[in-house]
């Protein structure tokens, strides 16, 4: 494999220096990850091994495999090596002391392997390094917005064609694949990473009529019940029939980095509240990114849409209907599910460069969601939309 691209080894160290502003505030000297998730942050790339970054200075790469990973990341200190165990004295050679206070990603790193460190670093007090890291993630560098604007970019294109390709007679299934079809063909990576060990997500969701409102056990604002009681969201071979609706919120992921957008079909005709709170999830969406600028409270922003739907008559259906969740919003990344998110007593403020997917959705019986989903960055001025495509309640044709 040829080195990574430039300006990404460019903008590694900027990733490091916040990571290691992070650790000061969680009062640790080092930090060490090994989950794929947090190597595409710390590397660029996802490698069988393990990143280790002191308080002070510059970081040392373990690995096991590629063995080409020196050629991968020029300029960067790489140590091969088999197993954990060998880390302590590789630190030693390279004359870093060990650690007193060490971050660990305890949220999902397996116990297992925390266990083992703790019998490799002995005298070391292990942290959860886990919101320290989300933290550091959440404000993106310049690369990292370069390469989320061109995934939007890129995203909204491909989403502005999904009306093309609806026929009738159609099922949720038929449409969702024929949609993730045209997704991989314009070049989608195809995976959607997740935080959470019980977050699991294949493209995104095409949602028909009223399986928008069937409860989901994940963290989604929609889940629909899928084609197996083993994977739970989704479509669920639901025919397109005339007066519902169809949700299609079908993720991007163009260049490691994963873009949201929504957008709702009405297959002939439905009822004029539904086009109207349609109309409302956009002035929702408006509202929130003017008011969200920085040091702006997230759970202020959730009280906006709140009190927008309610003043609209719309709360019972604000959100889901049968089950509704409390969030609107949500950081994302190099993970779909990052901080912050914009819900009920999340009180972590807004900073610039802060990229958020906001999704004020309305749930109606019988007739299936209504709403959109677009991803933003946030600015001085408030966030900027990055996913530019019709945002209205198109008609399709029985």
């Amino acid at each position: 494999m040829n080195t990574l691209p430039q300006q990404l080894l460019f903008d590694l160290p900027l990733r490091h220096a916040r990571l290691q502003q992070a650790m000061a505030n969680a009062n640790a000297d080092a930090l060490l990850v090994t989950l794929n998730n947090n190597l595409i942050y710390t590397t660029g790339t996802v490698i069988r091994g393990w990143f280790y970054l002191p308080l002070n200075g510059t970081p040392l790469i373990f690995y096991r495999r590629p063995l080409d990973l020196p050629q991968r990341l020029p300029g960067f200190t790489t140590i091969q090596i088999s197993r954990p165990d060998q880390i302590t004295a590789a630190l030693q050679d390279h004359n870093h002391p060990l650690p007193s206070r060490l971050l660990l990603e305890g949220d999902e790193l397996p116990a297992s392997e925390w266990f083992q460190f703790a019998r490799i670093f002995t005298t070391t007090e292990l942290l959860n390094g886990s919101t320290p890291i989300r933290l550091a993630r959440a404000v993106k560098t310049p690369y990292e917005l370069t390469l989320l604007r061109e995934s939007c970019r890129r995203h909204a294109a491909v989403v502005a064609t999904f009306p093309s390709l609806y026929r009738p007679g159609m099922s949720d299934l038929d449409l969702s694949i024929a949609m993730e079809n045209a997704s991989r063909q314009a070049g989608s990576l195809g995976l959607m990473r997740a935080f959470g060990g019980r977050m699991e997500i294949f493209m995104g969701s095409v949602l028909c009529g009223d399986n928008a409102d069937t409860p989901a056990p994940y963290d989604f604002a929609l889940g629909g019940a899928g084609l197996n009681p083993t994977i739970p969201i989704g479509p669920n071979n639901t025919p397109l029939r005339s007066g519902t609706t169809i949700m299609a919120d079908v993720s991007g992921n163009f260049t490691g980095y994963i873009s949201d957008c929504s957008r709702t079909y009405a297959i002939g005709s439905i009822p004029d509240h539904v086009r109207e709170a349609h109309q409302l999830s956009i002035a929702i969406c408006h509202a929130v990114a003017q008011a969200g600028t920085p040091g702006t409270n997230c759970e202020s922003l959730y009280n906006l849409a709140i009190d927008l739907a309610t003043q609209a008559g719309l709360a019972q259906h604000f959100m889901g209907y049968s089950q509704q969740v409390k969030f609107i919003g949500h950081g994302l990344g190099i993970e779909i599910n990052e901080l912050p998110v914009i819900a009920a007593r999340f009180t972590m403020t807004l900073e610039e460069n802060m990229t958020i997917a906001l999704e004020p959705k309305f749930v109606f019986p019988g007739i299936g969601a209504v709403g959109i989903e677009n991803t933003y960055v946030v600015t001085p001025d408030g966030m900027e939309k990055l996913t530019i495509c019709d945002e209205s309640l198109i008609t399709l044709t029985p």
